[in-house]
């Protein structure tokens, strides 16, 4: 389905904005409270989500605090542990975020530095596993590149998943692919698989073919 020429332009034009914010801060080497503020504003203005009713920060688990969570219609559907823009996501963060989610029972769980994105899913089981999801640079995002294909942009979608699924919906993302030799945009591959985001002008994404 084509994207509304207006909404890929403020795509455009917000994801731009954050690679300018990022690097910015990423030179400066901000703190990780600022990198939250960074990242909150990122998952209403890129994302979708509305920062007032379904971004909520400090989300408490536990005797401790998760940096930020997603609810949907109350329900929690993320948890997103975040880390200060100069450091690498480690296997110690990504051992904290799963633990976040096993313990509220969240099975979508995303770790980020602002510039790096990953996504993982919780496995219950014994003992407690994940799956790597994807993992996506915001710097590396070129959202120009969806003119070749008017029927994906880098934004992302959120669709409902059958019940048989232990998650309750399906995030996708795909990246603006090539044309074909007859001109017509190959099928984007999906490589997000998620909780829902929030409908809006942001409601469908694209990604890598």
């Amino acid at each position: 389905m084509a994207v509304p020429k207006r909404a890929s332009d403020r795509f455009t034009k917000e994801v731009r904005r954050f690679q300018r914010v990022l690097t910015n801060a990423r030179h400066r080497d901000v703190s990780e409270s600022d990198t939250v503020t960074i990242v909150t504003d990122m998952l209403s203005a890129v994302f979708g989500f509305d920062k007032y009713e379904e971004i909520t920060s400090e989300q408490a688990i536990r005797g401790t605090y998760c940096d930020l969570a997603v609810k949907r219609d109350g329900a929690l559907e993320y948890l997103i542990e975040v880390k200060a823009i100069g450091l690498s996501l480690k296997e110690n963060h990504l051992r904290q975020a799963v633990n976040y989610g096993a313990n509220q029972g969240v099975p979508w769980v995303v770790l980020t530095n602002g510039v790096d994105w990953e996504i993982y899913r919780v496995k219950f089981e014994r003992p407690i596993g994940h799956d790597h999801v994807a993992t996506l640079n915001f710097l590396d995002l070129n959202p120009r590149t969806t003119r070749s294909a008017r029927s994906t942009s880098f934004r992302p979608s959120w669709r409902r998943r059958a019940k048989k699924m232990s998650a309750p919906t399906d995030w996708t993302a795909s990246i603006s692919c090539p044309t074909s030799k007859e001109g017509t945009p190959r099928r984007p591959t999906r490589i997000f698989s998620g909780a829902p985001v929030p409908t809006g002008p942001y409601a469908t994404a694209s990604g890598s073919c």
